[in-house]
């Protein structure tokens, strides 16, 4: 018997939470901003962790466990002030062959680093999406 839908009843709670983290860092890619993923992502195994033990704890010591936080706002994660920028490139059409003029320019990569972790977030702006913003 084929199945023509998707069963997730066997979702587990950091799953559905992993899958509004995918939806909220696509959102931002769309409109070209930043979006920390990678320290989202580990705020979110960090919580699992602690109440996965939280949980034996409780079970052990006969005590009910701890419900699992279900809400989380992810666009913390993708606030301005919490990437800083660090340079921007532009981006040409690479499908012309060598020794022809230089490709088209479609867009800038933005490069920002995070405040206080360090780590690097990439973001390409399209031509159109660049200039809006930089007409100031």
């Amino acid at each position: 018997m084929d199945k023509d839908f998707i069963d997730i009843s066997n979702k587990q709670p950091k799953d559905v939470l992993m899958d509004e983290i995918k939806k909220v860092h696509q959102e931002y890619t769309v409109r070209h901003e930043p979006f920390d993923a990678r320290n989202a992502l580990y705020a979110l195994q960090n919580y699992d962790k602690q109440w996965t033990s939280d949980v034996q704890r409780a079970i052990s010591n006969r005590q009910t466990p701890p419900k699992y936080k279900m809400t989380w706002d992810w666009n913390e994660y993708g606030k301005p002030e919490r990437s800083e920028k660090i340079s921007s490139s532009p981006v040409r059409d690479g499908n012309l062959k060598t020794g022809v003029a230089p490709g088209t320019l479609i867009g800038y990569n933005v490069d920002y680093r995070v405040k206080g972790e360090g780590n690097g977030v990439s973001v390409f702006v399209p031509i159109d999406v660049w200039n809006t913003r930089t007409k100031k």
